[in-house]
């Protein structure tokens, strides 16, 4: 797999725990503030482990 697959894949998966986090809270504004976040946050905790 590619670094790039790898990084979308990784941002996926932090959008779909931060929206079921804000689903719990019963807010779906929150859920998708709390995806965009934490998938540009396991984003970049990837690419400080890569390079």
């Amino acid at each position: 797999m590619d670094i790039k697959r790898k990084k979308n894949i990784i941002s996926v998966i932090g959008f779909v725990l931060g929206f079921a986090a804000g689903i719990v809270l019963h807010r779906h504004g929150l859920g998708v503030a709390f995806g965009l976040i934490l998938a540009l946050a396991l984003r970049e905790i990837y690419d400080k482990r890569i390079y």
